[in-house]
C-alpha cells in the first residue's frame, strides 16, 4: 500500500509539478527527501507509476529520449507491468507472513534491477545517460517514509 501511495504522489508531483512541489519542503525530519531517496525506489516509483497510467507513452514521451528509445522504453515498461502483475498476484494469494512480504520486497527489487539492465542494454548511449538523468530529477518528486525506501 505504501509503495502504491508513493508511486502516485510521485507522479502527481512530477506531472503537475509548480506549487505541488513545494509540499515537499513541509515534510517532517524523519522523512525521506530528493536525492535521498534510493535510486531503485526512483526507479520503481517511475516504472510502476508507468506501467499504471493509462497512456504509459505519455510518461515514456516526458522522459525526452529519441524516438526508438521511446520504443525501447516503452517495450520495457510494458514488460515491467506484467511481471509486476505476477508479483502482486502471487502477493495477493499469499498468507501475507513476513516471509511473504520479504520476498514480495526481494522479488521487485530484482524486477526493477533487471528492467534497469535490460534498458542500458537497449537504450543508445545517450538515451541511457538522459534517462539516468531524468530518473535523479524526479526523485526531486518524491517524499516517502523511511519504511518504503527498502
Amino acid at each position: 500500500m505504501k509503495t502504491k501511495w508513493l508511486t502516485m504522489t510521485a507522479l502527481c508531483l512530477a506531472l503537475c509539478g509548480g506549487a505541488m512541489g513545494q509540499m515537499s519542503s513541509s515534510t517532517g525530519s524523519n522523512m525521506v527527501t530528493g536525492a535521498a531517496v534510493p535510486d531503485i525506489v526512483a526507479y520503481r516509483a517511475w516504472f510502476e507509476g508507468a506501467a499504471n497510467h493509462s497512456h504509459p507513452e505519455d510518461m515514456v514521451r516526458a522522459t525526452g529520449l529519441n524516438t526508438v528509445d521511446q520504443e525501447q522504453l516503452l517495450k520495457e515498461v510494458i514488460n515491467f507491468a506484467a511481471q509486476m502483475k505476477t508479483i502482486k498476484d502471487t502477493w495477493k494469494a499469499s498468507a501475507h507472513s513476513e516471509s511473504d512480504h520479504a520476498t514480495r520486497i526481494k522479488s521487485t527489487q530484482n524486477l526493477t534491477n533487471q528492467t534497469n539492465k535490460e534498458l542500458q542494454a537497449l537504450l543508445s548511449a545517450d538515451g541511457w545517460t538522459k534517462f539516468q538523468a531524468f530518473i535523479q530529477g524526479f526523485k526531486k518528486f518524491i517524499v516517502t517514509d523511511p519504511g518504503v525506501v527498502a
